[in-house]
């Protein structure tokens, strides 16, 4: 019998075993590493079905239920392991990582402390399990360093070099952290995470290079799913939209939570310009608790950027929504984007209602009182107008020549033509090359002198003709037929100067040959009517 067949084939069933459980470890490393650490777990408990002896295997599967927030079921792991074999350190440096998640400092030492004197500080896989626990913590940097530098010296190996250079991120040392992580990038040239990290250290300082360095961590590892996240955002801050939604798309294809991602996507899809794949993804959202108010404002945005009459119902909806579920975060802003919304669907009521609440929230805002007093003049309601424009007048900086003249308007068309009369002298001060402004002020004089006592709008109607006359083109029609005919009549009723006024008369008919009471009153005249008119006005009766 050949002695040396059963050592063989003891060699061949330990390197089996040793070559099946790092597969399956290094498979449920991978998992934590791509985002998929809910999966993590299951290639260990397979491992340890085949593997019972092999206890190291139950930290490895206490760390992934760790990266699971499974803390209680890792406990339950390490002890399980050293129940099986107390002499396995690695379980030791797993109760220790647990007691420093826990914020146990003191605890974990104990327990870190016995991991290394068991291997004496050289095995690798315990340094490494030892250094990870103490990068819980910075205050622990150091400690993992030290640890990290010694494994260094036993063999080289990527997750080190990862690891070491997370100790130095923690000490602030980016220089010596981005060596490291390019030292694993080094030895395992087909992992993106060393890439991945560098990329984030250089996202302040060096946008570009940031960039550069996470789209070569999805180039040489296309599963890294991390990497296209960093990435969506990048492409969305640059506004590089077919680049943003293609890593974000990615990156929702890859992770085990789809979901992170979602709400970003909706905005580079609204960024795009793709508003209905915005809107499906808006509305599945806002159905969540806790939804940010950003997200109701988007959406709502979204809908009405769809330019369908029904999309903008249902922007108005979502703004309901908002201001229901998130009263305290709602601002003047959307208060006034909502007031806008329903006056664009003819909603006006529920427009003013909600611009004067944006008023009430803050007295100041002339914005929302711009919006109500000029709606409320499109709607002709006058008198209600006429208080909006007041108020605005009191909190607007500067108040436009426009909010002046419809107050005037307003106070005209409700009979107050005294407060008219006051803004339209000085609109005419201001403006005295208006023919409009300076009409619109004629009539209001003409209305403070009803039975034409005075003739208070003689000179403003003789301007609007010495404009016309200057300009045509400045003056309206409608405004120098009434100018021709106020003066028509003051001559031939105030000066009995019948000649003078028929000729203006007859200018009106120049303009408008139909105008009846420009006819009437020429036959008035050539019947004598307007002289016994005048002498009527004479002796005061």
């Amino acid at each position: 019998m050949n002695l040396k067949t059963p050592f063989l084939l003891l060699l061949v069933l330990v390197a089996t075993v040793a070559f099946g459980q790092d597969a399956e470890i290094k498979k449920s490393k991978r998992l934590i590493a791509v985002d998929h650490a809910a999966e993590a777990m299951a290639p260990i408990e397979a491992a340890i079905k085949q593997y019972p002896d092999e206890t190291d295997l139950y930290y490895y599967l206490g760390y992934a239920q760790i990266k699971n927030n499974q803390l209680d079921a890792a406990a339950k792991s390490f002890d399980a392991g050293i129940a099986k074999d107390p002499k396995e350190a690695l379980n030791y440096a797993g109760k220790g990582y647990l007691s420093m998640l826990q914020n146990r400092p003191a605890d974990a030492k104990v327990n870190l402390d016995k991991a290394l004197e068991m291997t004496k500080s050289k095995k690798v896989p315990v340094l490494k399990a030892v250094a990870e626990a103490y990068l819980t913590n910075a205050k622990f940097a150091g400690d993992a360093v030290a640890l990290l530098l010694k494994a260094k010296g036993i063999k080289d190996d990527a997750e080190v070099e990862t690891l070491l250079g997370d100790a130095y991120l923690l000490q602030n040392q980016a220089g010596s952290a981005v060596s490291a992580y390019e030292n694993a990038a080094a030895m395992d040239p087909k992992n993106g995470e060393p890439y991945y990290k560098i990329g984030l250290i250089y996202s302040r300082t060096n946008p570009e290079e940031s960039q550069k360095q996470l789209e070569k961590s999805v180039s040489v590892d296309p599963e890294f799913t991390y990497g296209y996240d960093e990435l969506a955002d990048i492409y969305y801050q640059r506004k590089e939209a077919d680049k943003a939604v293609a890593a974000a798309e990615k990156f929702r294809q890859l992770s085990s939570d789809p979901e992170k991602i979602k709400i970003r996507l909706a905005f580079i899809y609204v960024m795009k310009g793709e508003f209905a794949k915005a809107n499906e993804i808006f509305k599945e959202v806002i159905k969540k608790d806790n939804v940010k108010p950003i997200v109701y404002r988007y959406y709502g945005k979204s809908l009405l950027a769809t330019k369908v009459s029904a999309d903008s119902v249902e922007s108005a909806n979502v703004y309901e929504q908002f201001l229901v579920k998130k009263p305290v975060d709602v601002t003047i802003k959307d208060l006034l984007d909502l007031g806008k919304l329903y006056i664009a669907i003819h909603k006006e009521e529920q427009g003013i209602s909600t611009l004067q609440k944006a008023i009430q929230m803050d007295p100041k805002s002339w914005e929302a009182a711009q919006i109500k007093a000029d709606l409320l003049f499109r709607q002709k309601k006058y008198k209600e107008a006429g208080e909006a424009y007041r108020y605005l007048l009191t909190v607007k900086p500067k108040a436009s020549p426009t909010d002046q003249l419809n107050l005037a308007r307003c106070y005209t068309y409700t009979e107050q033509y005294a407060q008219a009369d006051t803004i339209y002298t000085k609109l005419i001060e201001q403006y005295p090359t208006n023919s409009a402004v300076v009409a619109l002020g004629a009539g209001v004089k003409a209305n403070l002198d009803p039975n034409s006592e005075t003739w208070l709008a003689k000179p403003l109607y003789e301007k609007v003709i010495e404009l016309a006359t200057a300009d045509p083109a400045k003056t309206s029609k409608r405004d120098l037929i009434m100018a021709y005919k106020y003066m028509g009549s003051y001559y031939a009723i105030k000066e009995g100067n019948m000649k003078k006024g028929e000729e203006y008369f007859d200018k009106v008919l120049t303009l408008d040959p139909n105008d009846k009471q420009a006819k009437d009153v020429k036959q008035a005249i050539k019947d004598g009517q307007m002289q016994q008119l005048q002498q009527q006005k004479k002796s005061g009766r």
